[in-house]
């Protein structure tokens, strides 16, 4: 019989390629914005691993401070902003008070 030890096994278990999943506790900010950002890159067409390197490359660098000119993540902003108008400003303050916020977030399984 064998035991699983986490949920990522769970899925993993039961045929999921790939799980995003978090270490810690997160804002739902932060959760909004990784997900809006990493499935606006996988309806682009790209590989689970690289979507999820992009968006961690998004989030750590701040490219959120300045509104994306091109690519997949145009969509993922204007659909934030359509909803919350002063996320970029939130985002500052949580990333002020948690520098690595981006390294809350790991990927696990084939990718």
């Amino acid at each position: 019989m064998q035991t699983l030890r986490s949920l990522e096994s769970a899925f993993l278990a039961r045929g999921a390629r790939a799980i995003i999943s978090t270490l810690w506790e997160i804002t739902d900010l932060q959760g909004v914005v990784f997900s809006a950002v990493l499935h606006a890159h996988l309806g682009s067409g790209m590989a689970p691993n690289a979507a999820y390197a992009d968006t961690i490359r998004y989030l750590r660098a701040h490219r959120w401070r300045v509104p994306s000119q091109q690519g997949p993540v145009i969509s993922a902003e204007s659909a934030i902003s359509s909803v919350l108008p002063d996320w970029r400003g939130y985002l500052d303050q949580q990333v002020a008070g948690n520098p690595l916020f981006w390294a809350a977030f790991k990927i696990t399984g084939a990718v």
